[in-house]
């Protein structure tokens, strides 16, 4: 996290990733199995609505490079790029999401039809919060180079296991170290 929001501020996010391969043969390293990292970057703010701010609108944009072996023995690189609306009032929560990214595969003549490296999928996502449980629903379209749909119902429970520490908190810390042998 670079930039925390501020009233004119956006949220600024950079991320790196390695992802390892799943199989031991490059014919286990189809699509987006294989060995791989990406680098991207996040814009984002939040608006309050209304005069009680009970409403809440997040807008992110992302983009980035993704690079992975394919299962010819190649690196197919791609453009990552992704847009998120969220709105919030209390307990509910509704996001729309258009998220993918286009690899240089799919207009090379070898192996053109196999590339299938320029997914793009669009989710809408429902939440309604009560307590630590969130009861949910979410129905994934894809949008170009990956066919499948999904639906999801479901009920989850939020365990924060990695509790925020504040500033003061870190500072004790560092002191007790620091004079630990």
């Amino acid at each position: 996290h670079l930039i925390r929001q501020k009233r004119y501020v956006p949220d600024i996010a950079l991320r790196a990733a390695l992802r390892t391969a799943s199989g031991n043969d490059y014919q286990y390293a189809r699509n987006y199995d294989g060995p791989g990292y990406f680098f991207d970057a996040t814009v984002a703010k939040s608006f309050a609505l209304g005069a009680l701010k009970q409403h809440d609108l997040r807008v992110a944009l992302s983009g980035g490079f993704l690079c992975w072996q394919t299962n010819n023995a190649r690196q197919n690189d791609a453009i990552m790029f992704g847009l998120m609306v969220k709105w919030t009032y209390k307990r509910l929560m509704l996001e729309q999401t258009l998220r993918g990214y286009s690899g240089w595969e799919h207009s090379t003549t070898r192996d053109k039809d196999l590339a299938h490296d320029r997914p793009v999928v669009l989710k809408t996502r429902a939440a309604y919060r009560f307590g630590k449980w969130e009861a949910l629903a979410s129905y994934q379209y894809g949008m170009r180079d990956y066919p499948f749909h999904q639906m999801q119902l479901g009920v989850a429970y939020h365990i924060n296991i990695l509790k925020k520490e504040t500033i003061k908190d870190k500072n004790t810390l560092w002191k007790r170290i620091s004079r630990e042998p």
